[in-house]
């Protein structure tokens, strides 16, 4: 097998919570940000990804986006979480961040928060984009605010940087 002994191992051994059909390029990392909604209004946020090690490098990236926020609940919210999106290629391409951002959220959060996303970060905008990295998922972050949101608008990197890994690599 070319993924090793792991079968799981493409989805960073938990198959139920991550699918990765194409042997693409995992990026994990975090997002914060601030959405200003009533019901119609703006958001801000700050992405910071690291990705899988693949052929003994691994790449850090710094990406921000703005525009139009969305949403029913609260007016305003902060808050901030853990993502893991999977990108279109099999190589590494922080460049691939550049373009269309779409980050969807359902939750509550008073300090700890639970909750579920969909995101977009690149590409054009559409999900058959050869460009872009996509991700859905569910977990803990922190802030203040509920409701259901839409952000879409553009996003940028900022920052990125290639280094050397030592970890098993595809």
């Amino acid at each position: 097998m070319a993924g090793g002994v792991n079968t799981y191992g493409y989805v960073g051994g938990n198959p139920v919570r991550y699918y990765d059909p194409y042997g693409l390029v995992e990026w994990t990392g975090t997002i914060e940000g601030i959405s200003i909604t009533a019901p119609v209004g703006v958001a801000t946020f700050l992405i910071k990804l690291k990705s899988e090690c693949v052929k003994g490098q691994r790449v850090t990236a710094n990406i921000e986006t703005l525009g139009p926020a969305i949403g029913v609940g609260s007016a305003a919210s902060i808050g901030g979480s853990e993502i893991t999106v999977n990108d279109n290629h099999d190589y590494l391409n922080p460049y691939t961040f550049n373009g269309w951002f779409a980050y969807n959220t359902i939750g509550i959060s008073i300090g700890p928060s639970y909750g579920a996303y969909g995101i977009q970060i690149g590409g054009n905008g559409m999900s058959n984009s050869p460009t872009g990295a996509y991700g859905t998922g569910h977990g803990f972050g922190g802030g203040y605010g509920y409701g259901i949101t839409g952000n879409p608008g553009g996003a940028a990197l900022t920052s990125y940087k290639f280094e050397k890994c030592d970890e098993s690599c595809k």
